[in-house]
């Protein structure tokens, strides 16, 4: 009951028109002969797929709010992939089956070339977005704005500029107030639900910027632009933890005293093992001290990708600024 019309002598079904006439063959055979490598990459997006949609399933990753963004948005973001895997290994399927029924009739042998050059494009692009594919992009971003001495109100009026955009956009950006140099900022900038990741948004403004104000400053600097801006530094990281486990005993916390009164925390985190440490400083303890862990977690997975991972190429900066802002 495909649709096809009534049996071919033989018992064979009729010669196939295009469309919906042919998915009948879908059921005479499971979908084992497929081209390998094409094949063994949609096998690992569907486990991918799969565990994403398991952890998501799990209610304890839904106690951290942001993992759970996150996860959602990556789960988003292979939707398209998997159903062009699902989609490829269907053509492979109809292929196959239409070139064992081209021995008892040509006009199968016709469909087959068509479904198989179908296939052949399909998987050619398959190929190309697996390749492009940046697997940090769901990723949220730990973002700092640092500058030369002088260059303090440059800074403040790029990292405001960061800190509207994701209003702007619905996204949340937290002032983490541990970025070490004397002159800089470091936000936390966190996508919403759904869409693309702060990383895949922000991942390219990795690199110098000119910065230009309404009033020059009133003392020149060896990095001034001609007009009086200034050239500070941006450094977007993906928000990630590393696979190893970081145990407790494995850090060192630093607090540092002060007589003055209402002071805010301030504490350092050390993560002995590797010497990778960040500052927390907060009127909340625990903020200082979850503020402070998010940038060791965050230099650590950087450590444990390596270099040769495919977000981090992002990260080598480029000796001219990569854009210019002029802002009131």
């Amino acid at each position: 009951g495909g649709g096809g019309g009534a049996p071919a002598p033989g018992g064979r079904p009729p010669p196939p028109g295009r469309g919906p006439r042919f998915r009948v063959f879908r059921t005479f055979r499971s979908s084992s002969g497929c081209h390998h490598g094409a094949m063994d990459d949609a096998d690992a997006l569907a486990r991918e797929y799969a565990s994403l949609r398991e952890r998501l399933d799990d209610p304890a990753v839904h106690r951290d709010w942001r993992r759970a963004r996150r996860l959602g948005r990556a789960l988003e973001a292979l939707e398209p992939l998997r159903a062009d895997a699902e989609r490829l290994r269907a053509l492979r399927d109809d292929a196959r089956d239409a070139r064992e029924f081209a021995g008892a009739d040509a006009a199968w042998a016709v469909e087959a070339a068509a479904l198989e050059r179908e296939a052949a494009a399909l998987e050619a692009r398959f190929a190309r977005d697996l390749a492009d594919r940046d697997p940090c992009d769901p990723c949220d971003v730990l973002l700092a704005v640092d500058g030369e001495e002088g260059a303090a109100e440059h800074v403040r009026a790029l990292a405001d500029l960061y800190r509207r955009r994701a209003r702007a956009l619905g996204w949340r950006a937290e002032d983490l107030a541990c970025a070490p140099p004397p002159h800089g900022a470091l936000l936390a900038i966190t996508a919403g639900d759904t869409g693309p990741g702060a990383w895949a948004r922000l991942k390219r403004d990795n690199g110098l910027h000119a910065v230009h104000l309404p009033a020059p400053p009133p003392t020149p600097r060896p990095d001034a632009e001609p007009d009086g801006g200034a050239v500070v530094r941006v450094t977007v990281r993906p928000e990630m933890r590393p696979c190893a486990p970081v145990r407790p005993d494995d850090l060192r916390i630093d607090l540092y005293c002060t007589r003055v009164p209402g002071a805010p925390t301030n504490l350092r985190i050390t993560h002995r093992p590797t010497g990778v440490s960040a500052r927390g400083l907060d009127p909340d303890h625990r903020r200082a001290r979850d503020h402070a862990m998010r940038v060791v977690l965050a230099e650590l997975w950087l450590r444990e990708a390596g270099e040769r991972h495919p977000s981090l190429r992002y990260l080598r900066h480029a000796d001219r600024p990569v854009a210019r802002h002029h802002l009131v």
